[in-house]
């Protein structure tokens, strides 16, 4: 169900992905490059909407420190080096950059819903009665 969000979101951005860069660009290479690019940066979406709920989430609860440490884990310490790695070590240019941010926000995610499934099922287990 959710890879249909996904797909859906790629759709609508690859229907109209080149009149859109036409608003910001006029070299046909330019756009070329993009176009392939703006497909990639679907995949970001997903991930990047679970890391923000599951951060907002945690710090309603009162969990603050977490959100932040797992961005800084996230987009500074996972993120630069792939980025390297994945643009200039292997040669993949712009889209090893766009798949570092994407690798980035799915640690974020991963960590932050987990702690948030963690925390839930925590709080589950204190609320039912206890055996007597």
């Amino acid at each position: 169900m959710i890879l249909y969000g996904v797909h859906a979101v790629r759709a609508a951005l690859s229907a109209r992905r080149r009149k859109l860069l036409t608003l910001y660009a006029t070299d046909a290479a330019l756009i070329q490059i993009a176009s392939g690019l703006i497909a990639l940066a679907a995949w970001f979406f997903f991930a990047d909407c679970l890391q923000v709920v599951a951060a907002q989430a945690l710090r309603s609860g009162g969990v603050v420190w977490l959100p932040t440490a797992s961005h800084f884990l996230a987009y500074v310490l996972v993120m630069p080096p792939a980025a390297y790695g994945l643009a200039i070590t292997l040669g993949r240019g712009v889209s090893g950059l766009v798949e570092a941010i994407i690798l980035a926000s799915v640690v974020s995610a991963v960590i932050l819903v987990g702690v948030l499934a963690w925390a839930a099922r925590a709080r589950w287990t204190s609320l039912t009665p206890a055996d007597p």
